[in-house]
């Protein structure tokens, strides 16, 4: 019988071969692990609250001019509008002061919530109470606040920041009516969907929001992106566990924007006409009493027109006044733009001097050149610290060009001041032609000439008021929505459950491969026949299985056992070994001690006295004897013994239970072992065997610890050196090359003990015993195949 036959070996290489076969022996770990990641992975998407991803477009307008626009409208208003830094509106979005008034507007100070078993939920518009904060009381923030509902009218209010109360339910309220503590103070309201029988005994709570540090973390979560480069439209996005929330808030938060840019671009008109009604207010007292003085002189004098030359001198007048007029409006414009400058008063109120009917040029440009540097400051003041070199850079832009602004200023002021000279010059030649008329008609003129002056004054600002509150009408929002944040059709960004199902799948098989990997990159041992094969030239002669019996004779105790059988074929491949030799010689050894030489020659000499030949097997192990266990005997006497003369080799011949084989144990333990063995007495020793026995089996000591073995190896027709899976280590196959390669000892053969069905490494022995064996394996069930592999997998069993 071919001892192949008996046990069947897969070569460990890694391949995917035995890949996939090492997931196939091992399904019982690759199955427990995939069972748990996958309950792991329904958990987690259980109870994960889902996050939602909403998003709105923006269009920022770029365009300086703007058909329909007040700065069209109105000739000189460009102010009112400038060419825009997508960049900034980007940062002016995200400003805190935008961000912070949508939060007021959405009542998002207070966060509603309800406790389940296992998750709380927030209940946005669908609590069954609202909360009214007392404005006037500085309120606990980000402290949750418990709410349980008693009855119709009544609640129980409790938190581990208030005050303690007797009762264990906290502070009973009604719904309406004000609650107070030394933290909180409030009014709490049913909301249209209060239902006693639903929301009774439930446990709520809500929050009372820090609105800054609430808008600081909308800011952090919302994300604005430019759709295309070459655009000017604005994607604002931004994830959360109630899209309903977050699509309000995006929603709102560009209603503000396009509301607080409308309200800046109208600033310019607002600042202008409070300029001019300044002015009114200052003239109409002048305009009223110069009427009503020119009215009294006309009826105490009779006098209600001019002659020729009055006529003539007014009408010259006349002019002189409208110039006049226009020159001091604008020369007080020039003053109060001085102080504004000089002040250091908000750049964002000064009037455009277009508005006021300045068409310089030079004084326009330095004045839009500073709205636009104050426009970026502030842009990059949302986003950045105050001590960043960009804003260093800019204020210094706006020193400089302040100062060139009040250069300009007191240059125009000067030739202003020039103009007046020059216009009262004028008005003093008129005057003397006026000085030459008649007393009544001189002065009529002279009170007429300050009626007018006044008149004309209060016209040009009227015009003005006009021009800027019909520019103001005229105004629209530079920027729009585009589209709306939306909600419907929105599927959660996270957790997504293709990925968790992946991830569980990719986890459940890497747990038990990475932990296979480990156990075989610590196993230092022999684990395959393959390894020997690759490391020494010293042939195998067979493969034992491993023992499944709890006897240590199983040759004889479960004949048909797939050990029984492998120990049988080995004793044939035997035969072959030495056959001109009638009685043959056999040593069993191995490298280290623990590696079953007594036990399989035990075996080994029983399977051959089962055959019908005469064998003795001999315990030459002086040093940790064995043999006397497996054979259930005395070691009194012994081999030991004949050594030192107390015995005879017939006195230490034991017979046992089975026909045809005798036991030589080692007897007591010598102290010098070697030396016993070296002695003439082991001649005479095999002399006696050898004519009483066809078969002698040596249970020898192990060669790689002690040199015994070799001063019998003279002896031995046939040296089986035992070499045990899992237990010899792979360093030891170097010495077992050496010993074949050196020819120490010349009939060396190696036998592969106690193989195992699966070791779990990537390497199998199988019996293919289609039921000829006993102890052939029974299928195993599922459950008896996770708890084995648990044991396994904690190495509780070997």
């Amino acid at each position: 019988m071919n001892p192949s036959t008996a046990i069947t070996e897969e070569p460990q290489g890694i391949n995917i071969k035995s890949i996939f076969h090492l997931v196939l022996r091992n399904w019982y770990w690759y199955t427990l692990s995939l069972i748990f990641c996958s309950v792991c992975g329904w958990v987690y998407l259980r109870y994960t609250p889902a996050v939602y991803t909403v998003s709105a477009s923006l269009l920022i307008k770029e365009d300086k001019n703007k058909i329909g626009g007040a700065e069209n409208f109105l000739d000189g208003l460009e102010l009112l509008s400038s060419s825009r830094n997508v960049q900034n509106e980007i940062e002016l979005i995200r400003s805190f002061s935008n961000i912070s008034e949508a939060i007021k507007e959405l009542n998002f100070d207070v966060s509603y919530f309800e406790q389940g078993n296992i998750k709380v939920a927030e209940l946005y518009n669908l609590s069954p109470f609202q909360v009214k904060l007392d404005t006037n009381f500085t309120q606990v923030k980000n402290k949750p606040i418990y709410i349980t509902i008693l009855s119709d009218s009544t609640f129980s209010i409790h938190s581990s920041h208030t005050e303690n109360t007797s009762s264990d339910h906290g502070v009973v309220c009604k719904f309406g009516e004000h609650c107070h503590s030394n933290n909180y103070s409030f009014i709490i309201h049913k909301t249209k969907i209060f239902s006693s029988a639903v929301h009774k005994n439930t446990e709520y709570y809500f929050i009372i929001n820090d609105v800054e540090d609430l808008s600081h973390q909308y800011s952090a979560k919302l994300n604005i992106d430019l759709v295309d480069k070459k655009s000017s439209v604005l994607k604002l996005s931004m994830s959360g566990l109630l899209p309903v929330k977050e699509s309000d808030f995006l929603n709102k938060l560009c209603e503000v924007y396009i509301e607080s840019g409308l309200e800046e671009k109208n600033q310019t008109a607002v600042n202008t006409i409070y300029f001019i009604d300044n002015q009114l207010n200052q003239i109409t007292d002048s305009l009223q009493g110069a009427e009503n003085k020119l009215e009294r002189f006309r009826s105490n004098e009779k006098i209600m027109d001019l002659g020729s030359a009055a006529t003539n001198a007014v009408n010259q007048l006349d002019l002189l006044e409208k110039e006049r007029a226009e020159l001091i409006v604008k020369d007080r414009y020039y003053h109060y733009l001085l102080d504004y400058l000089s002040y250091d008063y908000d750049i964002k109120k000064i009037i455009a001097p277009s508005a006021m009917g300045i068409q310089d040029a030079q004084l326009n440009n330095l004045i839009a050149e500073l709205h636009i540097l104050n426009t970026e400051k502030t842009s990059l003041g949302f986003s950045t610290q105050s001590a960043n070199p960009a804003v260093n850079i800019l204020e210094l832009k706006i020193d400089n060009t302040k100062k060139s602004l009040i250069e300009t200023l007191k240059n125009i002021i000067k030739a202003s001041e020039i103009a007046i000279n020059d216009n009262q010059n004028r008005l003093n030649r008129i005057q003397l032609l006026i000085n030459k008329l008649p007393s009544n008609e001189r002065s009529l003129v002279n009170i007429q000439r300050k009626f007018l002056l006044n008149e004309n004054i209060y016209n040009y600002l009227m015009q003005k008021r006009i021009e800027a509150g019909i520019a103001k009408a005229a105004n629209l929002a530079d920027n729009k929505i585009i589209n709306k944040a939306l909600v419907s059709g929105k599927k959660p960004v996270s957790p997504k459950k293709q990925i968790v199902i992946m991830i569980c799948l990719v986890i459940g098989l890497l747990i038990p491969s990475i932990i296979l990997y480990i156990r075989y990159s610590l196993n230092d041992t022999i684990t395959s026949r393959e390894m020997i094969e690759q490391s020494t030239k010293c042939p195998i002669i067979g493969s034992i299985a491993h023992n499944s019996q709890k006897n240590q004779l199983p040759i004889i105790t479960a004949s048909k056992s797939a050990i029984s059988e492998s120990i049988r074929s080995l004793r044939i491949n035997l035969q072959y070994l030495a056959a001109d030799k009638k009685n043959k010689v056999i040593g069993i050894s191995s490298s280290i001690s623990g590696e079953g030489k007594t036990f399989f020659s035990s075996n080994l000499a029983a399977s051959i006295a089962l055959s019908g030949t005469k064998v003795v097997i001999v315990g030459t192990d002086l040093r940790k004897p064995k043999l006397h266990h497996i054979f259930n005997t005395t070691n009194d006497l012994g081999l030991s013994n004949y050594y030192i003369n107390q015995a005879s080799i017939q006195d230490i011949i034991k017979s046992t239970s089975i026909p045809k084989l005798d036991l030589i144990t080692s007897g007591p333990v010598p102290p010098n072992p070697t030396e016993l063995l070296e002695s003439a007495k082991t001649d005479e020793l095999f002399s006696f065997l050898k004519k009483e026995y066809e078969c002698i089996i040596i249970d020898a000591p192990p060669v790689g610890l002690v040199s015994d073995y070799y001063l019998l190896s003279k002896y031995i027709d046939a040296d089986l050196y035992l070499v045990r899976q899992n237990h010899t280590p792979k360093a030891l196959l170097k010495d077992i090359n050496s010993v074949y390669k050196n020819n120490k000892l010349p009939n060396m053969f190696i036998v592969f003990n106690d193989v195992k069905y699966n070791t779990g490494y990537g390497y199998q022995y199988e019996y293919k015993s289609y039921g000829y064996y006993d102890d052939t394996p029974e299928k195993p069930t599922l459950t008896g195949s996770i708890v084995s592999g648990i044991k396994k997998l904690f190495k509780l069993e070997s």
